[in-house]
This record gives structure tokens, C-alpha cells and sequence, in this order.
């Protein structure tokens, strides 16, 4: 598979965080509007028996990238060190392209604290559905919108692609962006247009042994389990029409955040985790994806004792 990024240029704020799951099931709406069901059906199945079309990344600001939690091997604060910049090591969640790369390769790297989202409220008032009017105590409510901050200007998606699939992968960026992306995008909220799709190549690194991750993952029984990572619990819902029904809301499932890393002799794949079923006794065809896009990592040799 091939790696490609596509910088994405937000027209404001957002309400959905960009998780590679989420947007896949984006694309995968935006898929059977203009090819049909059966044509979806047949890239869910590619992808559950492990050939899909492609593997995204969440999105990330600019050229930062999670920074990998195998670091932690490595950055243990002394007694001397302060206590801020212990607490820098663990709120640091992105790095520079540049610090990222050198974290891939074993190195050290300085933590990077700053957070480039910016978050405001937004207030609305709630209409009764008896009277259909405003009036009454506790009608309002707030709405947490989340903007790139002044130095930043693109969210970046990294993707691994089957050769011969680019153009499609195009295609359904270019249509998600008429209708925007996630909550309230019918308000303006996730309006966002490509501005790029460009092959891109993260560099070589020798005698890897393990591998990061830059998607929301669940990995399959035959990934390994040695490694280092932070969970979630996803409340998934269903999307477009399906949200609709009485019981839109998926099963509770538990995903890896970006940034996990494992030990692993064969770190040339791709990607990593599996499609998961089993999550709407409504639409029992319901899926959602856990693959995640990976890079091959050499775990960082912690120093000797003294």
C-alpha cells in the first residue's frame, strides 16, 4: 500500500472529533450515495477479510503527529526534576514531524506541550416539545466548539492506499466536503475543503521491532499485546438516516488511542486491528472500523540502572 496525506483546510470550528473511525464511516456514506449498497457492502467485506481499499489516520494539526507512548520507555523524570516538567512529559500528545520521526527511531525527544486547539461555548436554548416554545428555567445549554488555534491551519489525514484506489479515496474527500463533517454540519460546523492530496513517505527506519499507531484501534487476535497505550470508551451512534430510528446508539466499545505502540518483529504492515461487528441489535450489519494505519518503530532502549 501506498502513503498519502491529504491536508484538509477548516472553513471554522468543529464539534466531532476527527477520529479515523468516525471519518471512515463518513466516507463510507458518502460511498453508498453515490454507488449504492451493494457496492459498499462489497468494501466492508474487502476490509474485514483484511484488503481494504484504505486504513486512515485521525486528524492531526498541522504537521504534528501523536507522540508515541513507547517515549515512556525512556523518560523518567529524577527526583531533581521539577514537578511541571514531569507533568509536560505526560500532557505532551503531539509532536513535530521532525521530533516524531526521531521518536520512531529510538531517540529521546523534548516534550511538546502545546495544545493547538482552541475551545469555546456555545449557547443555545432548548424548545419545549409540548409548548414548542423557550420559556422556562434551565432552557439553556452549551455546545463545546473546538478550533485550530492561530499557527496552525490544516488538519493532516495520513492514509495507507491500495494501488489503483487514490482516485476514489479523492473522490470521497471531495464530496464529504459539500456536506462538512460530524454534529451540526448542516450549521457550517466541520466545514472544511482538500486543499492537498499528496503522496507522502515517512522515513526509513533500521532494525525496527515494533510499530505506532496513528488511527483509533482495536486490534485483532493476531496482533500482539506488548506495548504501551491509552483506551477509550467510544459511544458510537448511527449516522444520516439510521440515526433516526429509536435506537440509534451503538454498543460501548473499547479503542486504543493514537499514539500506541507494540512490540513486534514484523513491522511492515501496514496497518493493524479489525473491523468490529455486533454493535446494534437495530442494524445488525452495523460496523465499525478499528483498523488503524501504523508505522514501523524502533523501541526506545531504556538506560541501565544504577
Amino acid at each position: 500500500m501506498n502513503t498519502y496525506r491529504v491536508r484538509l483546510k477548516l472553513g471554522g470550528p468543529f464539534i466531532t472529533p476527527w477520529h479515523s473511525d468516525t471519518l471512515f464511516g463518513h466516507l463510507c456514506w458518502i460511498k453508498v450515495r453515490r454507488d449504492g449498497a451493494e457496492a459498499l457492502a462489497e468494501m466492508l467485506e474487502a476490509c474485514r477479510n483484511g484488503n481494504p481499499p484504505f486504513v486512515l489516520s485521525s486528524g492531526f494539526p498541522g504537521d504534528l503527529l501523536p507522540r508515541p507512548l513507547a517515549c515512556r520507555a525512556i523518560e523518567r523524570p529524577s527526583d531533581e526534576e521539577t514537578f511541571e516538567a514531569g507533568r509536560a512529559l505526560k500532557d505532551s500528545r503531539f509532536l513535530p514531524l521532525e521530533s516524531f520521526e526521531a521518536a520512531r527511531s529510538g531517540k529521546p525527544v523534548e516534550p511538546h506541550a502545546a495544545d493547538p486547539f482552541v475551545r469555546t461555548e456555545s449557547l443555545h436554548a432548548s424548545i419545549s416539545r409540548a409548548g414548542g416554545t423557550t420559556k422556562g428555567e434551565g432552557t439553556l445549554f452549551a455546545t463545546e466548539l473546538t478550533w485550530l488555534n492561530d499557527e496552525t491551519e490544516e488538519l493532516s489525514v495520513y492514509a495507507a492506499v491500495r494501488p489503483g484506489c487514490e482516485d476514489e479515496l479523492m473522490d470521497l474527500f471531495e464530496r464529504l466536503s459539500e456536506s462538512g463533517f460530524g454534529k451540526k454540519s448542516s450549521t457550517g460546523q466541520g466545514d472544511f475543503h482538500v486543499a492537498e492530496f499528496e503522496a507522502f513517505a515517512f522515513n526509513h527506519i533500521d532494525r525496527p521491532n515494533g510499530f505506532v499507531s496513528l488511527s483509533n484501534l482495536v486490534p485483532a487476535s493476531p496482533d500482539p499485546t506488548d506495548g504501551l497505550y491509552r483506551t477509550f470508551v467510544k459511544f458510537g451512534k448511527m449516522g444520516q438516516e439510521r440515526a433516526l430510528g429509536g435506537r440509534p446508539f451503538k454498543k460501548p466499545l473499547v479503542m486504543l488511542r493514537p499514539g500506541a505502540c507494540f512490540r513486534s518483529p514484523d513491522s511492515s504492515k501496514p496497518f493493524r486491528g479489525r473491523m468490529v461487528g455486533n454493535l446494534s441489535p437495530t442494524f445488525p450489519d452495523a460496523l465499525q472500523c478499528g483498523l488503524a494505519f501504523t508505522l514501523p518503530l524502533r523501541w526506545p532502549e531504556a538506560p541501565d540502572e544504577p
